[in-house]
């Protein structure tokens, strides 16, 4: 019988990014109108209302979905990311392919969602982004248990 465990990237992770894009861009908009000051003010204009109009696309719309749309799945023998907003991406790696595993944590990551899982395995690496503390921390056992295994140990010849 297989063991299947899902993941989902931590909801914090959305909000933080959400709220982080929109100062961000109200400061590239100031930097554009200071730059572009010979350029007329009708172009400066239009420029600044399609760059605020994509962003609100890219912060109510595209990051909600690609947040909807992501998971990890690890099975006894793969593990599965699915990402995409419109196209959906499937990513497989062998578990015994598997060679090495770092955690990445920024500061306040339990708060922020931003943990990140890279998996380096023969002939690449697989991230697994924004991943809560708690499972980030049982992803990590459970690799740890593939790096090391525990094995019993033989009984020594007289």
């Amino acid at each position: 019988m297989e063991t299947t465990q899902k993941y989902y990237p931590d909801p914090h992770a959305k909000y933080i990014l959400q709220l982080i894009s929109l100062p961000l861009v109200l400061i590239l908009i100031a930097a554009i109108r200071y730059i572009l000051i010979i350029v007329p003010a009708t172009i400066v204009n239009c420029i600044c209302l399609l760059l605020l109009l994509i962003s609100f696309l890219c912060i109510f719309i595209l990051l909600p979905l690609w947040f909807r749309n992501t998971s990890y799945t690890i099975t006894e023998q793969d593990i599965i990311s699915v990402t995409g907003i419109f196209i959906h991406r499937e990513k497989r790696m062998r578990l015994r392919a598997l060679q090495c595993s770092t955690i990445i944590q920024t500061p306040f990551c339990q708060y922020t969602g931003m943990i990140f899982l890279p998996l380096h395995a023969y002939g690449g690496t697989m991230l697994l982004l924004f991943l809560k503390k708690k499972d980030a921390a049982e992803l990590c056992i459970r690799f740890a248990d593939l790096f090391y295994p525990t094995t019993q140990e033989e009984p020594h010849a007289p």
